[in-house]
C-alpha cells in the first residue's frame, strides 16, 4: 500500500478513536523512508487551553527502554564491555549474588531474561523509592535468593540497575550520558523524569476514567527513579526523529555502529523471540518491532518495520485508551499484508459499557483487617477506600472479571460484588493500570450485611516492603463492622 494511502487509513481510525474513546490530545508521527510526517489531535488538557503540537510533551513510558539497547551498544562500541559481560564484573554488589544465581549479562538483563519475576519490585518504584534505595532491596533479596530459571519475565527494576552500569563504567551520570544522545539527534523537547519537563511550557496533563467520566490522574510525579525502565518524556517531534535514526542507520546520525544497529534490529533472541533488546518482536511475514509505555495518565506506543524503512509513534494523554495500540498494530498488518479489520469493525469492540450497578450503600463503613489495619469504605461521588496504615485513598469502580481472568481467583471472588482498586496519592505512578488485579470484592449475606471482604493486589500490600512478600496470593477475611 502506497504511504499516502496508510496515511489516510491512519488518520481515519485515528479520528473515529479519539471520539470513541474521548481523548483529551494525541499525536501521532509517521516515518517512511526519510520522510517524516507528523498529526497532532486535540488539547493538552481538558480545559482545552492549549492545543496539542508537535513540539507537545509527553511522558513516554516504557518507550524508554528502546533508549536502554542503544545505550548499551554505545558502551560496546566505546568498548566498556560487551552483550555478554556479567554484571558482577561491573558491579560488585553483584559478586556476592553471582555465587548463587545464574549469569545475568547486559544482553539478558534488556530483554527481560535475568529469572526475576514479572515486575518485581516495580510498586517499589511507584510509591516512590529512590533508585538507589530500591536496588539496595534488589541486592539484599538477591543474596538470599536462588533464581531458577532465566526465561522472559517482563520487569523494570533492572533497567534501573543498567543506569547504575551506565555510571559505573562512563565515570558520569546515566542522565548525562542519555542527554548526549539527545544532542546527538536533537531531540530538543526530551527530559529525563518529569521535574525536568515541567520546566516547558507545553506539556500534556494526564488523565484517566473513573465511573465513566474523564479525571486528572495526578500525573508529573517524578518518574526519574524508573530510569530507562520509564523515566523519558518526549514530544512526537523527537520520538519520530528517534525512530527515523532507527530505521534509517547509518544514514541518520551515527550514533552507534552499522553492527550494534543490526544487532539490535535483526537478531531478536531466540531464546525468547517474544522480546528482543527494548523492543517486542516478531517476525511473522517480515521483522518488525514494536512497544508500548504506560504511565499514570498517558498512553503510548511505537513501531518499525526496518526492512520497508518505516515506523509509527503515538502519543496520547489518557491512561487505558485502546487508540495507540490500534494505530501501530493496523499499520503493522497493513504493511506486512496481513488480515486487517475495518474502522468499523476495529472500534465496534470498543463500545462505552454500562455502568455495573451496586448498592454501594452496603459496603461503606469501617473495618479492620488483619495486618491491613483500619480501612474506611466511604461514598461521596465515587466509593472510596481509606487504608489506615498507608494513608491513602483509592477509588473502587465496579468491574465484572473477564473470562481470562485466573480461575483460582474468580473461586475466591465468587458471589461477590467486585472493584478495581484506583490508587490515589503517592500509590499513584507509572503502570499502576497494567495491574488488572488490584481488586476488592464485597460478599453480602441474604439480609445485606456484609460478611466477607476478598483482597487482591499482587503487587501492592502492607507487607510489600519486607522483599519475600512483594507478591502474594489473594487474602480473604471475615469482617466485623465497628
Amino acid at each position: 500500500m502506497p504511504f499516502s494511502k496508510l496515511e489516510k487509513k491512519i488518520l481515519s481510525l485515528t479520528s473515529l478513536g479519539l471520539q470513541q474513546e474521548n481523548i483529551t490530545g494525541l499525536s501521532i508521527g509517521l516515518i517512511h523512508n526519510n520522510e517524516i510526517k507528523s498529526h497532532c489531535f486535540g488539547y493538552t488538557n481538558i480545559k482545552k487551553t492549549a492545543k496539542v503540537n508537535s513540539k507537545t510533551v509527553f511522558p513516554i513510558g516504557s518507550l524508554s527502554k528502546s533508549f536502554a539497547a542503544i545505550a548499551a551498544a554505545k558502551l560496546i562500541d566505546l568498548g566498556l564491555c560487551n552483550w555478554d559481560t556479567k554484571i558482577q564484573d561491573i558491579n560488585k554488589d553483584f559478586i556476592k549474588i553471582a555465587k548463587k544465581n545464574p549469569d545475568i549479562t547486559i544482553e539478558k538483563l534488556i530483554n527481560h531474561r535475568s529469572g526475576l519475576n514479572e515486575h518485581f519490585l516495580t510498586q517499589y518504584l511507584e510509591l516512590g523509592f529512590s533508585s538507589q534505595d530500591t536496588l539496595n532491596n534488589l541486592h539484599n533479596y538477591l543474596k538470599n535468593k536462588e533464581l531458577k530459571d532465566q526465561d522472559f519475565q517482563y520487569q523494570n527494576i533492572l533497567f534501573v540497575e543498567f543506569c547504575k552500569i551506565i555510571e559505573i563504567l562512563t565515570k558520569e551520570s546515566w542522565k548525562k550520558f542519555i542527554e548526549t544522545i539527545f544532542a546527538e539527534l536533537n531531540m530538543q523537547q526530551s527530559f529525563i523524569g518529569s521535574k525536568e519537563a515541567k520546566l516547558t511550557k507545553n506539556l500534556a496533563s494526564g488523565y484517566s476514567k473513573s465511573n465513566y467520566k474523564l479525571n486528572s490522574s495526578g500525573s508529573y510525579t517524578n518518574y526519574e527513579n524508573f530510569g530507562l525502565a520509564g523515566a523519558i518524556c518526549s514530544s512526537i517531534e523527537d520520538m519520530s526523529k528517534w525512530l527515523n535514526f532507527y530505521i534509517n542507520h547509518p544514514d541518520a546520525p551515527k550514533i552507534i555502529s552499522k553492527k550494534q544497529m543490526d544487532f539490535i534490529t535483526q537478531h531478536p533472541n531466540k531464546n525468547s523471540p517474544r522480546y528482543g533488546l527494548g523492543w517486542w518482536t516478531s517476525d511473522i511475514k517480515g521483522l518488525s518491532l514494536s512497544h508500548t509505555g504506560s504511565v499514570a495518565g498517558f498512553e503510548t506506543a511505537m513501531a518499525i518495520i526496518p526492512n520497508q524503512k518505516f515506523g509509527i509513534i503515538v502519543l496520547s494523554n489518557l491512561t487505558g485508551c485502546s487508540l495507540p495500540q490500534i494505530l501501530i498494530n493496523t499499520a503493522m498488518q497493513t504493511l506486512l499484508n496481513e488480515p486487517c479489520y475495518s474502522v468499523n469493525d476495529v472500534f465496534s469492540q470498543i463500545k462505552p459499557r454500562k455502568r455495573i450497578e451496586s448498592r454501594e450503600e452496603y459496603y461503606t463503613g469501617e473495618y479492620k483487617l488483619p495486618t491491613i489495619g483500619k480501612i474506611k469504605i466511604s461514598k461521596a461521588d465515587d466509593l472510596i477506600l481509606e487504608v489506615g496504615n498507608f494513608k491513602s485513598k483509592a477509588t473502587l469502580n465496579p468491574v465484572k472479571l473477564s473470562k481470562d481472568f485466573d480461575d483460582k481467583l474468580k473461586l475466591k471472588f465468587e458471589n461477590c460484588k467486585v472493584f478495581k482498586i484506583y490508587w490515589q496519592g503517592k500509590f499513584k505512578g507509572p503502570g499502576q493500570d497494567y495491574y488488572d488485579d488490584n481488586l476488592i470484592g464485597f460478599k453480602l449475606n441474604p439480609e445485606n450485611k456484609l460478611e466477607k471482604i476478598v483482597f487482591h493486589a499482587q503487587y501492592l500490600y502492607p507487607e510489600a516492603l519486607e522483599l519475600q512478600l512483594i507478591k502474594i496470593p489473594t487474602h480473604e477475611y471475615n469482617l466485623r463492622p465497628r
